[in-house]
């Protein structure tokens, strides 16, 4: 009598099947991982941007005016030292005015990431996030999923 040893394993299609279902989940997955990263790498700018504004409001109270003009680079004229960033350049200031009531920007900083389209983040004298292109276009695709409001 002849005994057959049975072998323990998967089959060509089981595998097969295991990829395609790791592949759609991977498809499903990829896109909100990097939206997960994008909205930290603009957290980081929301951050700066704050910092920014608290030093633009005491340079205002120490001179009456904000510091910069359209679009200043920081340079090192006011009194904090923001960190380095792989995903933004060196926020921008401007001379800010309330005008009748209507807050302006007092700094912008504009994200440098290939990855994504390129889109700037604003705060207003009051606080208040921007959010558009460099050419101050309202880019819905990525404003709107990082939460920020669009011109």
């Amino acid at each position: 009598m002849i005994q057959i040893k049975k072998i323990n394993g998967f089959t060509l299609a089981e595998l097969m099947i295991v990829l395609i279902i790791m592949g759609a989940i991977s498809a499903i997955a990829y896109p909100r991982i990097m939206l997960t990263v994008e909205r930290s790498e603009a957290q980081e700018a929301v951050q700066n941007l704050t910092a920014v504004l608290a030093s633009q409001n005491r340079y205002n109270l120490r001179n009456g005016t904000f510091f910069g003009g359209a679009g200043t680079a920081m340079a090192g004229q006011l009194d904090i030292t923001l960190p380095a960033s792989n995903h933004f350049a060196v926020p921008m200031l401007y001379n800010a005015q309330t005008v009748g009531g209507t807050a302006s920007v007092v700094a912008a900083i504009t994200s440098n990431d290939a990855e994504t389209a390129i889109y700037r983040i604003k705060i207003t004298t009051t606080g208040t996030l921007r959010c558009d292109n460099n050419a101050g276009a309202a880019l819905p695709a990525v404003c709107n999923l990082l939460g920020i409001a669009t011109p």
